[in-house]
């Protein structure tokens, strides 16, 4: 049995956190639910379309979230990495300013955005992305 950081794969699968495999064998995990990235898409517009586009790509000023860009940066690095630079780095011109929940609802919206699906759990703490590696869905 594979084993990520301390937690083996057999109890992510049966707490509904299956790793997805980077040779496509397991579907990607449902993270997070319908109304998750819904939200985190009117956060988004409001306080990041300026930068990145309405529609996630390349705004100008910030790199598109849903392009070959992205995935050249993003392909492979943890769920929570992304968390973490929203977090702490946007909006750019209130870097921090985010709340945890907020930045939450924002990985929700760029994870579906990018094809992964939304499920039953509720993404509710930032650990929970932690064995999640990104691999481009579509």
């Amino acid at each position: 049995m594979r084993h990520i950081g301390f937690i083996s794969a057999g109890l992510l699968v049966a707490a509904g956190f299956a790793p997805f495999a980077s040779r496509g064998a397991e579907p990607p995990p449902a993270l997070f639910t319908a109304d998750q990235p819904a939200a985190g898409e009117a956060l988004y517009l409001q306080r990041c379309s300026g930068c990145h586009n309405a529609n996630l790509t390349d705004g100008g000023q910030g790199p598109g979230l849903i392009t070959d860009g992205f995935w050249s940066n993003w392909e492979q690095k943890s769920a929570r990495t992304l968390y973490g630079r929203i977090l702490s780095t946007m909006p750019s011109n209130e870097p921090g300013s985010l709340l945890p929940g907020e930045a939450l609802l924002l990985t929700a919206f760029i994870l579906k955005s990018n094809g992964y699906p939304a499920g039953e759990q509720t993404l509710e703490t930032a650990d929970t992305l932690n064995p999640v590696r990104l691999h481009r869905q579509k």
